[in-house]
């Protein structure tokens, strides 16, 4: 997340020219992007949404992390959508619910995640995650 550093800088240097305090430059990057994801941009909304769940260069919010990556995975974004299933899936930022880290799972699935396959594919064979037991699916 160096790059989180790197732009922060960068940030202030373009608004005003000069160096601005830590807390500034945090400030108007997540505002930044906060305007670009509510305005549609995905991939701001995903760095928002890791910026909060890695705690760098911002205070770990689980449930900010959950809400930007609800965003991003709505609008399609296949990590966003993989990585709400494992919020789902341990309870991070959310109650823990196996049906809803499955319905994540299987939307990034089906766009080509290859890991959400695997988490689904296990799940079925074993019957548990709160999926049914069923070979032809795993």
């Amino acid at each position: 997340m160096q790059h989180i550093a790197i732009l922060l800088l960068l940030t202030c240097f373009a608004a005003f020219g000069v160096a601005c305090s830590k807390e500034s430059q945090q400030a108007r990057l997540i505002e930044r992007h906060r305007t670009a994801a509510e305005d549609g941009d995905i991939e701001a909304a995903l760095f928002l949404a890791e910026m909060y769940l890695s705690g760098e260069e911002v205070q770990r919010d689980y449930p900010a992390a959950v809400k930007w990556y609800r965003i991003a995975a709505e609008r399609g974004h296949i990590e966003a959508q993989y990585r709400l299933g494992t919020l789902y899936e341990i309870g991070e930022g959310v109650p823990q619910d196996h049906a809803e880290a499955a319905r994540w799972y299987r939307s990034a699935a089906e766009q080509g995640n290859t890991t959400s396959q695997m988490w689904l594919a296990i799940a079925y064979h074993h019957g548990e995650r709160g999926l049914p037991q069923d070979y032809s699916k795993a």
